[in-house]
């Protein structure tokens, strides 16, 4: 669905430069794809009306990671690669 419009109808709704931030970051680093409404013919970096965002398959484990996503994507990546062991320890640095 639209991820704009559900925060907004929160008790109390982040800025929607917020909201587009997060967007733009889950777009970056492929947790989300934006799947365009087949009317709209404009630039897909800006999200436009009859635009939703879905979960990828990445964006999935990271929703059950409770870490910032592009460490939770490199946490899942280390562990792809076999070398969890030192991405673990820079993510904890990271996180600090």
């Amino acid at each position: 669905g639209n991820v704009e419009s559900f925060l907004r109808e929160a008790v109390s709704p982040p800025s929607t430069s917020a909201i587009r931030n997060a967007i733009q970051i889950l777009k970056g680093i492929r947790a989300i794809e934006v799947e365009t409404d087949s009317t709209n013919n404009d630039d897909l970096q800006t999200l436009r009306k009859g635009d939703e965002e879905v979960l990828t398959p990445l964006g999935f484990h990271l929703a059950s990671l409770p870490v910032d996503p592009r460490i939770g994507k490199m946490m899942i990546l280390g562990s792809i690669f076999r070398c969890l062991d030192p991405v673990l320890t820079i993510a904890a640095g990271m996180s600090c």
